[in-house]
C-alpha cells in the first residue's frame, strides 16, 4: 500500500507512481523517515542491466545524428557565408554604380534584397545589368546551398530554432531560403 504521487488519468488508465506507506507514515506523524533496508540498497539485476541505457551522459543514437546533423550544417553554413562574403565585395561595387534607391534594410546582407526582388537597378551605368545577372546567379547558387543544408539538417533532426541560430550567427537569415 502507497501513497500516490503522481497518476495518469487521461493518457492511460491505473497508471500511477506511489511511496510505500510505511515510508511516509512517519514523515506524515512529524518524524524521520525510515532507514533503507540492505535488500532496498541493492540494486536489482534487472536494474542494473537497464542502468547503461539510462545514463544521461549517454546519448541515444537520435541525439547522436542530431549533434553530428548540427555539426555539418554549421560547416555548410560557415563555407557558404564565407562565400557570400566574397558577394558582399561585389554588391558594394553594384549597389555604389547601379542602384538608383537604398535597399531596405531588414536583410543580413544587402545583396539578399536584390535577390528577392527588393532592389530596382538604376541607369547610371551601362554595365548593372550584366552585374545584376552576375549577382542574380552567385544568389541562385547559395539559396540552392542553403536548401540543400537545411534539408540535410532536417533529416538528421535538427531543430529549427538550432538552424535560425547558426544562420544568425554567420549573418546568413533570409527567411526566402528554399522558397
Amino acid at each position: 500500500m502507497g501513497i500516490t504521487t503522481l497518476k495518469f488519468g487521461a493518457q492511460a488508465e491505473s497508471l500511477g507512481f506511489a511511496v510505500a506507506a510505511d515510508h511516509a507514515a512517519p514523515l506524515l506523524a512529524g518524524g524521520r523517515p525510515l532507514a533503507p533496508t540492505t535488500a532496498e540498497t541493492q540494486q536489482p539485476a534487472a536494474a542494473r542491466r537497464l542502468a547503461p541505457l539510462l545514463t544521461p551522459n549517454q546519448s541515444s543514437a537520435t541525439n547522436r545524428t542530431r549533434e553530428e546533423g548540427t555539426q555539418t550544417y554549421e560547416q555548410h553554413v560557415t563555407s557558404i557565408a564565407q562565400q557570400s562574403a566574397q558577394i558582399d565585395a561585389y554588391w558594394d561595387d553594384f549597389s555604389t554604380e547601379c542602384l538608383s534607391d537604398a535597399p531596405p534594410g531588414r536583410h543580413d546582407r544587402g545583396w539578399f534584397s536584390l535577390y528577392a526582388g527588393a532592389a530596382s537597378v538604376g541607369q547610371r551605368g551601362a554595365r548593372c545589368a550584366a552585374w545584376r545577372a552576375d549577382l542574380k546567379r552567385m544568389a541562385d547558387d547559395v539559396n540552392a546551398a542553403m536548401t540543400l543544408a537545411g534539408e540535410a539538417a532536417r533529416r538528421a533532426g535538427v531543430y529549427p530554432g538550432v538552424q535560425r541560430d547558426l544562420r544568425r550567427r554567420y549573418r546568413m537569415t533570409w527567411r526566402g531560403w528554399g522558397r
